[in-house]
């Protein structure tokens, strides 16, 4: 996937918000993301997965936050948005 993103726009310093990035489908995106230098606000439920997922987006050199919540719980998801 490598340049994908950067044919549809410049999304570089931008930050992307991924619910369920921690693993899977989530975590291409998350990295095709990195990869064209956009920051990332990650949430899943799967503590482990989302760690691997943030430390090999960092290796892209973008900032990376990550929060573990259920998102079908409206509190959990809408307090990682707040934030």
């Amino acid at each position: 996937m490598s340049g994908y993103f950067d044919r549809l726009a410049n999304i570089e310093g931008k930050v992307a918000v991924l619910v369920g990035g921690g693993d899977g489908v989530g975590r291409g995106v998350s990295l095709a993301l990195a990869e064209a230098g956009c920051h990332l606000a990650i949430c899943d439920r799967e503590e482990a997965g989302t760690a691997e997922t943030v430390e090999m987006a960092k290796q892209h050199g973008v900032k990376v936050v990550s929060r573990i919540i259920d998102a079908t719980v409206t509190e959990q998801l809408g307090a990682f948005f707040d934030e």
